[in-house]
């Protein structure tokens, strides 16, 4: 830690700290590296307190001295736990990097085929599962539905029932890069698919761009 540019600043790896005034709360220590158990084992009791500005029936804010704060900011214990926190917090990062890459390692090397049906029987069993989960007011499907709605239940038929769409999206979920490792699962389903069924191509380019549309609005 290195001291230099004012009573009120030090400097990080991440460039100049500063205290805007002469108090703090536990949330402005926060911002600069302090965790709870460091504010209780360092600083102990506040320099005062304060009624709660939001609240007027909240606990009262609690405020440390800044002078004191840089004061203990440069003693080696304290110095020597900061080293030791942000050392942790890279290698939680690292960790965290390591799991993604596995998993987008894991669905770069996944091979996801389709068995090729004639495109009648397609029909016929991708109608079928559409009626078995439609609602009660949902048109029948048949084959002489209109040609892109057959289009599009044999292609999410394929995709479902046809694949291992879902196992493998089962075996990402709710692991680090998990958003990313479904979008490359999903683009290798439909890239199988079209080349399983070339008549396919159009709807699942439509179904893929529309996925992905989705997303983007979300995130």
């Amino acid at each position: 830690m290195v001291h230099g540019h004012g009573a009120d600043t030090r400097v990080t790896e991440g460039g100049i700290v500063s205290y805007r005034s002469d108090h703090t709360t536990s949330v402005g220590l926060r911002e600069h590296g302090w965790t709870n158990a460091a504010i209780e084992q360092f600083l102990g009791e506040p320099d005062k307190r304060v009624p709660n500005p939001h609240y007027k029936s909240g606990p009262e804010m609690k405020l440390y001295a800044v002078a004191r704060v840089l004061e203990i900011e440069k003693t080696p214990a304290w110095q020597a736990w900061l080293a030791a926190s942000e050392s942790r917090k890279r290698g939680a990062k690292t960790a965290v990097e390591t799991k993604r890459v596995k998993l987008i390692d894991y669905a770069e090397a996944l091979v996801i085929s389709v068995p090729e049906i004639p495109k009648e029987k397609l029909t016929e069993v991708a109608c079928r599962h559409y009626n078995n989960r439609a609602r009660d007011d949902d048109m029948p499907a048949d084959k002489d539905s209109d040609q892109g709605f057959l289009d599009r239940i044999s292609v999410n038929y394929l995709r479902h029932q046809m694949s291992a769409y879902e196992r493998q999206l089962m075996a990402v979920y709710g692991r680090v890069g998990v958003d990313e490792g479904v979008r490359i699962i999903r683009r290798k389903v439909y890239a199988a698919i079209t080349e399983a069924y070339p008549y396919f191509a159009e709807e699942c380019k439509g179904q893929k761009e529309k996925r992905e549309q989705e997303e983007s609005w979300r995130r």
